[in-house]
Order: C-alpha cells, then sequence, then structure tokens
C-alpha cells in the first residue's frame, strides 16, 4: 500500500509540473483555498454528463493511485462513490483486487446540471481538511455547453497554502482540459471560458431555477385607497339604547322621590317630638 501512495504522490507533483499554470486561484488564505476553472464544449449537457460519470475516460492515470485509469469507477447517485480499484498479479498471473481508494463522495446529482463531490485529492487525503468539487454545466444558445470545475478546499494541512494550492489548481485545470477534449471543445472556448468563469456562479438554486429575481411588488398608493365608512348601528341596538335611556332615567326618578319622602319622614317625627315635649309653667 505504501508503494502506492508513493505513486500517487510522485506523479501528483510531476504530472502538475507538465501542466500548464491558468491561474485561477480565486481565493486563499491560511487555511484554505478555492480554484475555478471553465471550459466550452460541442453538444448539450447530457452529453457531458455522460462522460463525467465514467471518471476511467478523462481523469488523467497520474493522478491515480495505481496509475490506471481503467481501476477509477464512479456510482453517481447521493452517497455513491469515486474510487479506485488497487489490483495486483495473482501466482495464476490473473489480475486480482487487493484494495480500493475512495478519491471523493458524491453529496449532489442532478444529472445535466450539477455533479457535487466531497473528498481531499491527491495528497490531501493524509491531511485534516475537506474538500468539495463542484461540477457545474450551462447550455448556450448556440448548441454548446460551459462547464465549470470548482474545487474549495479548508482545514488544517501539513503543507504550505500557497504552494499546495498552486498545484491543486493546476491539476484541476488539467481534469477539465481533459474533458473537454473528450466531449470536443468548441471554437469559442477560450472567449466564453475566460468571459463565465468569473461570472458563472455555482449555485444549486440559481442552475435548478434559472429565474431567480422576485416578482416586482406594485407600491399602494395609500391616497387612492377607499376610505373607511363607519358603520352604521343597528335598528335593534338602537332600540335597545333607548330602552337602556329611559330606565335610567327611571331609575333616577324612583331614587329622587325615595330622597324626597326620607326628608319629609324625618320632619313629621321632628315635630311629633316638638308637640310630646312638657310645656313650661
Amino acid at each position: 500500500m505504501k508503494k502506492y501512495l508513493l505513486i500517487a504522490l510522485l506523479s501528483f507533483s510531476t504530472a502538475v509540473l507538465a501542466t500548464p499554470a491558468s491561474a485561477e486561484i480565486t481565493s486563499q488564505n491560511d487555511i484554505g483555498f478555492a480554484v475555478s476553472h471553465s471550459g466550452v464544449v460541442k453538444g448539450n449537457a447530457n452529453d457531458v454528463w455522460k462522460q463525467i460519470i465514467q471518471p476511467k475516460n478523462w481523469w488523467n492515470k497520474a493522478h491515480s493511485f495505481t496509475g490506471d485509469s481503467n481501476n477509477l469507477y464512479l456510482d453517481s447517485q447521493a452517497g455513491g462513490c469515486f474510487c479506485e480499484l488497487i489490483k495486483e498479479k495473482a501466482a495464476d498471473g490473473l489480475l486480482k483486487t487487493v484494495g480500493s481508494v475512495q478519491h471523493m463522495r458524491i453529496i449532489y446529482t442532478d444529472p445535466g446540471r450539477v455533479l457535487r463531490l466531497d473528498g481531499a485529492l491527491g495528497p490531501l487525503q493524509s491531511e485534516a481538511v475537506t474538500g468539495t468539487l463542484t461540477i457545474a454545466m450551462k447550455e448556450q444558445k448556440d448548441g454548446t455547453t460551459i462547464v465549470n470545475f470548482s474545487y474549495v478546499v479548508g482545514g488544517y494541512m501539513r503543507y504550505k497554502v500557497p504552494e499546495i494550492a498552486k498545484l491543486v489548481d493546476m491539476v484541476i485545470a488539467d481534469q477539465l482540459g481533459r474533458l473537454v477534449m473528450l466531449v470536443g471543445p468548441a471554437v469559442t472556448q477560450e472567449d466564453d471560458a475566460e468571459k463565465e468563469n468569473d461570472g458563472f456562479k455555482l449555485d444549486i438554486d440559481k442552475l435548478s431555477n434559472p429565474t431567480t429575481e422576485k416578482p416586482a411588488v406594485d407600491k399602494v398608493d395609500a391616497a387612492k385607497l377607499p376610505a373607511k365608512e363607519v358603520a352604521k348601528p343597528s335598528a335593534t341596538k338602537i332600540v335597545t339604547d333607548k330602552m337602556t335611556a329611559k330606565n335610567n332615567d327611571t331609575a333616577m326618578v324612583n331614587d329622587t322621590a325615595k330622597v324626597n319622602e326620607t326628608a319629609k319622614a324625618k320632619q313629621t317625627g321632628t315635630a311629633t317630638e316638638e308637640n310630646d315635649k312638657p310645656k313650661e309653667r
């Protein structure tokens, strides 16, 4: 197994040095980096998709652990594996699978639109980092398709970020270039790819729903709104109110009469007391 790890590390470095640098590191800091590359191919997105899910046809064998692209396979569903079988010749001369390597794991799949994978490629596999590769396709009116590879890496690594970022950037550029050549590069590839590389956003919602603008909301003019009408009391309420008022008046009259009677009674009582007193001689 150590033999395969050494081959992978050396092939990663030497193959990268043979690949022209494209300087597409879109962001970088002390704990990670992001790279992005675009190309334009002839044909529709489905043509591209059919090739993407067959990595053995385009993935550079120099970036494999066994040095043989035929050992690569991809299960194109969420949770599926982008893996590599490790084979050796048995005593009878036949190849026998003795191990395997997971390059990445599929976390999102939308055929003809987006394939997103999670995994640290190459020598990054031995580091405490997370890598997310998004492969997105966008069909054009002229019948071509823009393909974008975006790879974001973050976490703790023992490599110097600026150095490893350049190597990874060239690896991603190499893989995309091989896919484009397999499907068939469009004549306008260089101009269109350069134009779309910065503005082509790899947002699932935007790719799945091309129209993302919210419909305009008409402003309401308060002056044009109809004035609120004051609710008119019902006939029943009017009668009830009148009866309540009448009852209140009657109660007041009764209370007044009681007060008068009480005062009169007091006056009568006082007069009686005066008459009962003995007269002085």
